[in-house]
């Protein structure tokens, strides 16, 4: 396996049960898991649309997800015992795929309705020809805090501390361990939907027709009426 093809898409994804409850002053919770759902398809299907990627994995114990990977064609597994929470998950992830011979671990969350094959070939390319053994190269979101996609070569090099801060978390350890790192700023895969504004802005998009699962979903007459409409509290 080379090193230019030896990268694996890595997918965490919780559940649809209690999804995205940030937004649930504007979407009740079938609205949410509906575009949970829609957006972790429009997500999978950038990823088996995108050139130099070996291998496409979706990491969940969700049913759903499972049913979702086959439908796509995509890799599946359940998170690893006794590995818990997103960090340890990824890790004994990251682990495996060093073992198994892959170059690099490409880490991208589920939520990102505007990710694009075009994006994610930019951000592999960007990685490639950053020098150095040892390096990653992040996508930050759209306020600079959290880690959206995250490419690292090997895929065991960072230890991940995703949450709150991410993006500076995750360059200060890489920093700490003389890991080469990059930031990638991509339009598309910088949002991702948690709060009321992030909704507002895919809304507001032009590239959402792009994000055909998505799109759908919010195009429905239901999801207008009864989420769209509703005002957050002060």
């Amino acid at each position: 396996m080379t090193e230019a093809s030896g990268v694996c898409a890595v997918v965490p994804f919780k559940s649809l049960q209690h999804a995205k409850q940030r937004l649930a002053n504007y979407l009740d919770a079938e609205q949410r898991a509906q575009l949970v759902a829609a957006m972790l398809e429009d997500t999978l299907r950038a990823l088996t649309a995108t050139q130099g990627l070996d291998r496409v994995l979706l990491v969940s114990n969700d049913p759903f997800a499972a049913q979702l990977a086959q439908r796509l064609g995509v890799d599946y597994q359940t998170e690893p015992a006794p590995a818990r929470g997103l960090n340890a998950v990824l890790q004994t992830i990251s682990d495996g795929l060093a073992r198994q011979g892959y170059a690099s671990a490409l880490i991208v969350h589920g939520d990102l309705p505007l990710l694009s094959a075009q994006e994610l070939q930019q951000l592999l390319a960007r990685h490639l020809a950053l020098s150095g053994h040892a390096k990653i190269s992040l996508v930050p979101d759209r306020v600079q805090d959290g880690s959206n996609c995250l490419v690292c070569s090997p895929p065991d090099i960072l230890r991940f501390s995703y949450g709150q801060g991410s993006c500076e978390k995750h360059l200060a350890i890489a920093a700490q361990g003389g890991i080469q790192s990059e930031i990638v700023e991509l339009a598309g895969a910088s949002l991702d939907i948690d709060e009321p504004p992030d909704l507002q802005q895919l809304l507001a998009s032009p590239q959402l027709h792009f994000a055909r699962c998505t799109h759908q979903v919010v195009s429905q007459a239901a999801f207008h009426s009864q989420g769209l409409r509703r005002e957050t509290p002060n």
